[in-house]
């Protein structure tokens, strides 16, 4: 866990796994192919995040979807810790 966004994206581009970040922060990285992000743009409660994944994980990797379809589920529920 990183207590700054920068660091998180940082560790995405370098292939350590995935940052949940507003994508305000990763649109380049996003819009020349460095990071992908597995979901459309959503609607925001308060902010947006993203996950970010770096190229080679992909979102149907186990242990990607699994954590994907967690944080999703979070998102929807009305009593999700936010």
């Amino acid at each position: 866990r990183h207590d700054l966004h920068a660091m998180l994206i940082e560790a995405a581009l370098s292939g350590l796994g995935v940052a949940l970040v507003p994508r305000l922060y990763v649109e380049a990285e996003l819009a020349d192919g460095r990071l992908i992000a597995p979901w459309p743009e959503g609607t925001s409660i308060s902010k947006t995040f993203c996950l970010v994944l770096p190229e080679p994980i992909k979102l149907s990797d186990s242990p990607v979807q699994t954590f994907a379809d967690w944080i999703l589920n979070e998102a929807r529920s009305p009593n999700g810790t936010r």
